[in-house]
């Protein structure tokens, strides 16, 4: 008898997001021609690539022009990106390694939100409402 437990069950990523995700990707390979390419983009890029395309969601804005489909899809596929090059660079579990980062960084974010200036917290707390806004209307627009 095969024995799962323990590993990764793969039917926890739902099939529509694998499926955008790949369509996306498709048509990254399409466009820039080479599979392995997005190698050649740094980290900041493909983070920055993920924000922008959050923000076109945030501003209701669903679908990317250029390649038409889900801005979500392209975050999704950066983010992808970026797992992949951390699973590429570890030694070891990367699991501990990814679990060591995430301590660093918890213990980095709150000392960066402590020392934020009071300029710098008030733009955040304007991101906040207006990611609430955003959020209102869209649930009035269903309704």
């Amino acid at each position: 008898m095969k024995k799962d437990e323990g590993k990764p069950d793969p039917c926890l990523f739902y099939t529509s997001a694998l499926y955008e995700t790949v369509r996306v990707r498709a048509f990254g390979i399409k466009k820039h021609g080479d599979p392995e390419g997005w190698k050649t983009s740094t980290r900041e890029q493909h983070l920055n690539a993920v924000i922008r395309h959050i923000r076109a969601v945030l501003d209701g804005e669903d679908f990317d022009d250029e390649s038409g489909r889900l801005h979500l899809a392209h975050a999704i596929c950066n983010c992808m990106f970026e797992i992949e090059r951390l699973w590429m660079t570890m030694e070891g579990d990367p699991r501990d390694t990814i679990r060591a980062r995430f301590e660093v960084g918890l213990g980095l974010r709150k000392r960066s939100m402590e020392e934020m200036t009071i300029e710098q917290k008030k733009e955040q707390e304007e991101l906040q409402t207006r990611h609430q806004d955003v959020l209102y209307d869209k649930e009035k627009k269903d309704e």
